[in-house]
């Protein structure tokens, strides 16, 4: 399972930037769950916000990544490339 998300991130790069930076919150994101549930010692404050905060914006930047790329307008308060 690690090889694909690798493998997504990866080749969102090639889709917009910010799709890009999208791929790497989300596997930053998965890496965190991994890390909690193979590895005893591993203890961060605030697990489960960093998990989900990294997701929450992962998604959202993959998503506006793709509809830059399609040239869809970008919505309302996004973040400008």
């Amino acid at each position: 399972i690690s090889a694909l998300i690798t493998g997504m991130a990866v080749l969102a790069t090639g889709v917009h930037r910010l799709a890009g930076v999208g791929a790497l919150l989300f596997l930053i994101s998965d890496s965190l769950i991994a890390l909690e549930i193979f590895v005893p010692a591993w203890e961060v404050v605030g697990q489960s916000f960093w998990v989900m905060s990294t997701y929450a914006v992962a998604q959202f930047l993959i998503a506006l990544g793709v509809l830059r790329a399609s040239g869809h307008p970008a919505p309302r308060g996004a973040p400008a490339t």
